[in-house]
């Protein structure tokens, strides 16, 4: 079982909820069927996935007790994008704090999922694309928007000029943020915002690229998950195009960097890494022994430690960060 959920004074987030019930055939139910406890603003279950889609009050980021009975696989939190650059972008971060708690809880990070981190970016970047393709003579009101294919891997590999004209086609860009904020949930889980300007937020073609991206990603892990009898977030499967491909995705962490980090973008976009948990190079003064194990635990199953080797770090402050490193016996890679 999957779950989306938003804020209903948070018009992206709305923006996106209605597009969803519009594209995947959600139902209302009264809120009392999923959570005994829990009252919702609005409550919605898919027709035939098993999909949850709940509408909260409040702010969304100051959440409690998501999913405390453990019974998704994995949470799509959706949100508005704020930032001074007030430029039209896609934008999916995992949730947690490296210092005092902005919603969630102080110094805690959040179970990620690299698997729909990467997923979720790469799908963004392929229906930016459709709808370039097709905006003369199809509107995206008229798409049928397929689940993930080959023509991801086509866009993407090793063509890192076609990333960069996708991302504008629409004047959107799709980018990676480094870990911040809550809500805390230990359910693997990821945001996704649209911004940064307050047009964006109410603009109904991004929220319809937005809800495509993640049904055709839930979809995915939910066919292989009913094909294989298992209850996981994708983690095993890369991609369906009639049959099922072993997933060749390896997780990874990423120390360094700005808020938004291009080498981070290319890793997810173009390498075999999927990247569960980000500290900025704001963020490394924080990252002590504690911090990184959590960085590594909850993102799970960590190959690669990459490091932006200009990390503006005093020689002895990242020496002792790269002592904790060598701790890991996880590969490390400067980039």
């Amino acid at each position: 079982m999957y779950l989306i959920m938003g804020s209903k004074e948070d018009p992206a987030a709305s923006c996106m909820i209605n597009e969803l019930i519009k594209l995947a055939h959600f139902k209302q139910i009264d809120s009392k069927q999923i959570d005994e406890d829990k009252t919702y603003t609005n409550c919605y279950i898919h027709k035939t996935l098993p999909i949850h889609l709940k509408q909260v009050e409040g702010s969304l980021i100051r959440g409690e007790e998501i999913d405390k009975e453990k019974k998704y696989s994995c949470v799509v939190f959706l949100s508005k994008h704020e930032s001074k650059l007030q430029n039209k972008t896609f934008c999916v971060h995992s949730p947690g704090n490296f210092g005092e708690a902005f919603g969630g809880e102080k110094r805690k990070l959040c179970r990620s999922s690299p698997w729909l981190f990467k997923n979720l970016m790469k799908e963004l970047v392929r229906l930016n694309s459709i709808d370039s393709i097709n905006k003369t003579n199809n509107p995206i009101n008229n798409l049928t928007i397929n689940p993930i294919n080959n023509l991801t891997n086509n866009l993407i590999n090793n063509k890192s000029n076609d990333i960069d004209a996708i991302n504008h086609e629409l004047g959107y860009e799709v980018w990676n943020e480094p870990t911040h904020h809550g809500p805390f949930c230990d359910t693997p889980c990821v945001f996704l915002e649209i911004g940064a300007t307050k047009e964006t937020w109410y603009d109904k073609n991004a929220a319809k690229i937005a809800a495509n991206a993640i049904i055709n990603i839930l979809k995915l892990s939910f066919k292989y998950n009913e094909n294989n009898n298992e209850n996981t977030c994708g983690e095993k499967c890369s991609e369906y195009n009639g049959e099922y491909k072993n997933n060749e995705y390896k997780n990874a962490i990423y120390l360094g960097g700005l808020h938004y980090s291009d080498k981070v973008r290319r890793i997810i976009l173009e390498s075999e890494y999927a990247i569960g948990h980000i500290c900025p190079k704001y963020s490394l003064e924080l990252l002590d022994c504690d911090m990184l194990n959590q960085m590594i635990d909850q993102t799970g199953d960590v190959k690669k430690i990459f490091v932006e080797k200009k990390t503006f770090m005093s020689g002895e402050k990242k020496q002792e960060l790269f002592d904790l490193l060598e701790k890991t016996g996880i590969a490390v890679e400067k980039v």
